[in-house]
């Protein structure tokens, strides 16, 4: 499925009267899978697994297991792998509310709390603080599954450009 035809079914099904968690859970699968296939990019390289999301929060918790090619010289989860889970957690939502557009980062924050080590899961949870007509201002925290301790924060805005994505 292409991204224009996910943003006409989300058109759709809310059309439908859907109510708008399962419209998002449906999407948000969709985005997922679509980035997924992409199989040498990055998003179709990294395993990425959506959590859950929540429509009336606007948020998206998505986890990245942590692998051996992702690690640092110190055999802890690379900085740059810390940041692309952030921005992916991120644009994934700026994508779900950007209806079929090119969304792209202006500038991003990642704070690094914690080391993950291999084997355990990074789970990032990102928030929508505010959607203007191009502008979407969000917010994200990660955390180790395995002791739930918070191990990265971020901040994004991202831009929905007047291009589609196809």
């Amino acid at each position: 499925m292409k991204f224009q035809e996910i943003a006409e079914r989300k058109r759709r099904m809310l059309a439908e009267g859907l109510p708008a968690q399962q419209v998002m859970e449906q999407i948000m699968s969709d985005i997922l899978t679509y980035r997924k296939n992409q199989s040498t990019r990055l998003n179709g390289i990294m395993k990425i697994d959506l959590l859950c999301c929540d429509a009336e929060a606007q948020t998206i918790r998505m986890g990245f297991p942590v692998e051996e090619w992702e690690l640092n010289p110190a055999g802890t989860l690379h900085g740059g792998m810390f940041a692309t889970a952030v921005d992916i957690a991120m644009g994934m939502l700026a994508h779900y509310y950007g209806e079929g557009q090119v969304c792209t980062t202006v500038s991003m924050t990642v704070n690094y709390l914690r080391p993950v080590q291999q084997g355990d899961m990074l789970v990032v949870e990102a928030c929508v603080e505010k959607r203007g007509r191009t502008l979407v201002n969000m917010t994200a925290k990660g955390w180790c599954a395995s002791d739930r301790k918070t191990a990265v924060t971020g901040s994004g805005t991202y831009m929905v450009l007047d291009r589609q994505l196809d």
